[in-house]
């Protein structure tokens, strides 16, 4: 059964349920009009329209009240024995009528049914409420019930002749679907047969292609024994041309391989066109059950309808069979009645008077039914608003545990954003303390750096009294002393780039926590907006909730005192009906005497609206029989034409693939005949063998002393003939794999290209790094070597001046030892000064040789880096060349020599680049801790600084020139201050003049570094 019928069955019993509540209200109204009266003719009762009940449902079975007492009548539950006639003629559907001739006297124009226009209803086109609209037919007048139900008789049998051509036209399909099943099973056949076809034509080109094999041989080897007398010049001719031959033969063969090929894949093109046929027509075919299924649905669906029409037709033979009875129990009544004439002439009077009561209780009844509707009607108001009431109950209940949950993420909100707040005031504090710190450390620096200037400025100055005592100071006794007091200031000095060194530590871990606390406020204040956003919205919805929870708790209090009036009103409506029922019962007690005189007319009435109930019943039964056999009509004729479509399309299918097999079975015939002609070939040739093999069995007598050499010969070709056939083949094989093979190294290559240039990018910018680094490095280093050479200038200087001032000293010794001289104590501030200097400019230098370690450790890693670019774009390109090694040799070599340039280009870079600085090798230094390496550093300066010292002392000591110009001088001391494990005796670019150190032999000279312990340390 379809959705539609269920909808229609649906509506059909909502509307029967509206129109037996409807009978309900309206019962005791229409009992008393139509009950109450005097004994007079019943009113004449207009025909209902043929087509009324087109547009509702059936109506309800009549009320079996026939052998009822009168008493039920006018019963408190509403059911009245009557049928209430105004009440059921309002419920149906009014039509435009002329006139509603009454039953007793209908004119002559009634009684003749006009014609009829009704037209074949169109295919629905809308379904509202679950009811089927049919059109409604056009009535010039009023017909009879004989006439329509004539008519629909005729209709219904002229839909009976549309079904059973439906079902021939059903069966039709059927058996073409039977007949189209062979063709299925004959395709399948016929590909089958097509497969055994390609197979026995591939034997068949196997054989003819041996047979093609063993002619060309036959040929070759009649051509060779028929050249055998020749001399050995033509037999050499001969066999070149044979080879020749054959090559062509050869080409011939692979020219029918390819036709037959060819053939082969238009033969497997269309077997897969064939199949595409076949799955199509199995797709029409299971669409055509689908539509057998569907017509299997409304066929049920009609066989159900019918039997519903017959459960009607047996209903309604009940009805008769009850009104037969209610005839016969109406004429033993009326004879009854005849006994009491009497008795109702002296009821007449009493009845008058009980008349005038019943007008007057029927005006209260009257009154307490359209009381009882209103109250029915306020308790449907009622019962909707205590839905409404449920309803809004619900949704209160959800909206209070959502605000509920609101309020518990607005409370986890505040909380995290109080946090959130705390964390923030307690990083802006830290912030504060660290930006103090960083503002203390850079004035700590400004400091310093006023300080170091102040000192370059005394040792200036230094410079100039130093050079001025230069010539004087020839040696130093207290040369120890002065190492010494040397030796403290170095680690004083130490110790203060030391402390510098861990306050720009400490400034750089500083700015890297105010940077990561800076991005963690940035973040938090994100979060905080984000919350605050959160918390807007939802304080937004909490109060559209509460707006809406006040209105609903309003209009639930509103709905609660419309509730308890409406329940107060019907606690007294159901007072006062309870008097009034009382009070009614009492005179129907009354009135039930008298009721039963009036019986005999009511029992005529009622036979005679029961007739026109069943006749318009049958009537209207017989219209939905008509309208649903024309819809069922509707709904086949689609269907019917989709199932003519889709035969015609197999149809056409059907011609496609016999056009298609016909079309095959003539190359299947074409090839045949090949084959046959080639059979006929080779057994021709086969005829010419045997005579050529006797005529040469016949000279083989005569020619076996040649038969040997060309024996010989003819293995050699035939050697030769194979080795070109597996050349050819080879070749093939290997062109073929060779094109793949260009295709893909094409890829490669333009894959190759786009990384190359993405490589060469990467290395211009890099070989753009590499040469700032290298001019900033150089530059430092000259300013490195420009600051030492002023160092040890200054140091020979000091050392000069210190001998000087010693010397000086000793020679003006004052007599009274006990009192300082003011020169003691000059020489004493100037020392300090010169130790202060000495540390600054220390301090600036190691600053700077750090600075330069830093450039050169940064330099050796894009050394390395670009080192392995090239590698990496050397293999690249090494494996794009080796896979172009196929392809002409001149494009390989400009490649290699493309690839080789640029690497010779980009290490000659390099290596012009490093030679203006030492290529230090892997620093020992790696893999330390950043404390571990700054005291191993502080303490190889300590030991580089003693080691110039004493190469300094050598050198200011008489054992040379004293006389030595500053350049020589500062060519003692080391440039850079290496790590442990560079390389010895590299020179720097800037000191050319850097001459060979001394080496201290003796165990007086015994250096040492404590933070140097398991390493080996070159300096």
């Amino acid at each position: 059964m379809s959705e539609d019928d269920r909808a229609a069955k649906a509506a059909r019993a909502r509307a029967m349920l509206k129109k037996r509540q409807q009978q309900k209200t309206a019962g005791p109204s229409a009992a008393g009009d139509s009950r109450i009266a005097s004994p007079s003719p019943p009113p004449s009762r207009s025909f209902t329209p043929a087509n009324a009940e087109s547009h509702h449902a059936p109506p309800p079975a009549p009320h079996a009240t026939n052998g009822k007492d009168a008493g039920e009548l006018f019963s408190s539950n509403g059911h009245s024995g009557s049928t209430a006639e105004p009440h059921w003629l309002s419920g149906l559907e009014r039509v435009d009528t002329p006139g509603s001739p009454s039953l007793t006297s209908p004119p002559p124009s009634a009684l003749v049914s006009p014609p009829i226009t009704s037209a074949v209803p169109a295919r629905p086109s809308s379904v509202g409420s679950g009811s089927i609209a049919s059109p409604r037919p056009v009535h010039a007048a009023p017909t009879s019930p004989l006439a329509i139900s004539a008519i629909s008789d005729t209709e219904l049998s002229g839909l009976r002749a549309r079904i059973e051509e439906q079902a021939k036209v059903i069966h039709e399909l059927e058996e073409q679907k039977r007949a189209l099943e062979p063709a299925a099973e004959r395709l399948s056949q016929v590909e089958s047969q097509l497969q055994q076809a390609s197979e026995l034509l591939r034997s068949e080109q196997s054989k003819t292609e041996r047979l093609q094999g063993f002619l060309e041989h036959a040929e070759s080897d009649i051509e060779q024994l028929t050249n055998q007398l020749e001399e050995q010049k033509a037999r050499i001719a001969t066999l070149e041309a044979d080879k020749n031959s054959t090559a062509r033969s050869l080409q011939a063969a692979k020219s029918e391989s390819q036709k037959t090929n060819a053939l082969l894949q238009e033969e497997r093109d269309k077997s897969v066109e064939l199949e595409d046929i076949v799955g199509k027509l199995e797709q029409d075919i299971v669409r055509l059950q689908e539509t057998l299924q569907q017509k299997d649905k409304s066929i049920s669906s009609l066989q159900f309808e019918k039997a519903a029409l017959n459960a009607n037709l047996e209903r309604l033979k009940s009805s008769e069979a009850k009104l037969h009875e209610a005839q016969a129990s109406l004429a033993n009544e009326l004879a009854n009645a005849k006994g009491k004439d009497a008795r109702i002439e002296e009821l007449e009077t009493s009845l008058q008077e009980l008349s005038t009561r019943a007008e007057q209780q029927q005006q209260t009844i009257s009154l307490l039914v359209s009381e009882k509707n209103q109250l029915t009607a306020t308790v449907e108001r009622l019962q909707d608003a205590e839905t409404r009431l449920e309803e809004m109950t619900s949704l209160f209940e959800t909206e209070r545990e959502r605000a509920a949950r609101l309020q518990t993420t607005v409370q986890d909100l505040t909380s995290q954003t109080q946090d959130a707040t705390d964390r923030i005031t307690q990083l802006t504090n830290s912030e504060k303390a660290l930006t103090d710190k960083t503002r203390d450390l850079e004035r700590d620096m400004h400091d310093l750096n006023g300080t170091a200037a102040q000192l370059r400025a005394q040792v200036e100055q230094y410079q100039r009294r130093a050079r001025e005592l230069e010539e004087q100071i020839e040696s130093d006794d207290r040369a120890e002393r002065l190492e010494a007091e040397l030796q403290h200031t170095q680690d004083r000095a130490a110790e203060l780039e030391f402390q510098v060194s861990k306050l720009t530590q400490a400034q750089s871990t500083l700015k890297n926590e105010r940077d990561e606390l800076e991005a963690k406020l940035q973040t938090l204040q994100q979060a905080e907006a984000d919350w605050q956003s959160r918390h807007k919205e939802a304080e937004n919805q909490h109060s559209s909730i509460q707006d809406q929870l006040a209105s609903v708790s309003a209009e639930r209090d509103d709905l609660l005192q419309q509730r308890s009036q409406l329940q107060s009103q019907v606690s007294e409506r159901q007072s006062s009906l309870d008097e009034l029922k009382q009070k009614l019962a009492q005179t129907t007690s009354e009135l039930s005497t008298s009721v039963r005189v009036v019986q005999q007319a009511q029992a005529e009435l009622k036979a005679a609206t029961r007739r026109a109930e069943e006749a318009e019943k049958a009537q209207a039964d017989l219209q939905k029989e008509g309208i649903g056999l024309m819809r069922s009509l509707d709904e086949m004729r689609p269907k019917i034409v989709e199932l003519t479509d889709t035969k015609l399309e197999l149809g056409e299918k059907i011609e496609s693939l016999n056009k298609a097999l016909r079309s095959r079975d003539d190359t299947i015939a074409q090839l045949e005949g090949t084959i046959d002609e080639l059979r006929d070939k080779s057994a021709g040739t086969v005829a010419q063998l045997q005579e050529l093999s006797n005529n040469i069995e016949k000279e083989r007598s005569s020619s076996d002393e040649h038969a040997s050499e060309l024996q010989k010969a003819y293995s050699d070709l035939q050697n030769e003939l194979r080795e070109a056939r597996a050349s050819i083949t080879s070749i093939e094989s290997e062109r073929s794999e060779y094109r793949s093979l260009a295709a893909q190294r094409a890829q490669e290559v333009d894959r190759l290209t786009a990384s190359v240039q993405t490589y060469s990018e990467q290395l211009a910018s890099f070989k753009k790094e590499l040469d700032e680094r290298t001019h900033a490095e150089d530059d430092a280093g000259e300013v490195l070597e420009r600051t030492r050479a002023e160092l040890e200038a200054l140091r020979a200087e000091l050392a000069a001046k210190d001998s000087e001032i010693e010397r000086l000293q000793q020679s003006t010794v004052p007599e009274v030892p006990s009192s300082p001289s003011l020169d003691a104590e000059m020489l004493n501030a100037v020392r300090q000064q010169h130790a202060l200097e000495l540390s600054a400019a220390q301090s600036e230098i190691r600053h700077l040789e750090t600075a330069v370690y830093e450039a050169d450790a940064r330099a050796h890693a894009l050394q390395r880096q670009l080192a392995a670019l090239e590698d990496q774009l050397a293999h690249t390109r090494a494996a794009a060349a080796a896979a172009r090694t196929q392809r002409p040799a001149s494009t390989a070599g400009r490649i290699v020599d493309h690839s080789d340039e640029l690497r010779r280009a980009s290490f000659g870079s390099a290596r012009s680049g490093a030679l203006a600085r030492p290529l230090s090798p892997p620093s020992s230094f790696e893999g330390l801790s950043a404390e571990t390496r700054h005291r191993r550093r502080v303490s190889l300066g300590m030991l580089k600084a003693r080691i110039d010292s004493e190469a300094a002392a050598a050198r200011v000591h008489p054992v040379g020139s004293s006389r030595a110009s500053p350049a020589l001088r500062a060519a003692a001391l080391p440039t850079v201050v290496e790590p442990p494990g560079s390389v010895p005796g590299t020179p720097r670019a800037g000191s050319p003049h850097q001459q060979r150190k001394t080496q201290f032999l003796d165990d007086s000279h015994v250096f040492w570094c404590h933070s140097c312990r398991g390493d080996l340390v070159i300096l």
